[in-house]
């Protein structure tokens, strides 16, 4: 959050002094991080950061609202979706937790 924290100071510093020619290039950068920032991952992103650790492709099943991948024709749950909850087996990285929680939020916010 350092670097979305730093955006979003610089967009509050420029507009405080006005928009002039030379801090456009800042301020519409600083727009992007954060926007970036809060824009919820997409399942594609989630299983590729999810694929390099379990060394399987990952894939997102929207049936099921489950990320997973197939071993042996039965499909391996990583991460899935009831309701407004969402589960995780297995443990994961602090930065793949969050991603899938972002991934599960954008999700609930969309039904």
């Amino acid at each position: 959050m350092t670097k979305e924290l730093e955006a979003l100071s610089i967009l509050v510093e420029k507009s405080i002094y006005g928009n002039q020619e030379d801090n456009r290039g800042s301020i519409f950068e600083s727009e992007r991080i954060i926007e970036q920032a809060l824009t919820p991952p997409t399942s594609k992103e989630v299983c590729e950061a999810l694929s390099k650790e379990y060394e399987h492709l990952v894939s997102y099943r929207e049936d099921i609202k489950s990320f997973g991948f197939y071993y042996k024709d039965e499909w391996y749950y990583i991460a899935y979706s009831h309701k407004k909850t969402f589960g995780v087996l297995g443990a994961q990285t602090a930065s793949n937790l969050l991603l899938i929680a972002r991934f599960y939020e954008g999700v609930v916010e969309n039904e």
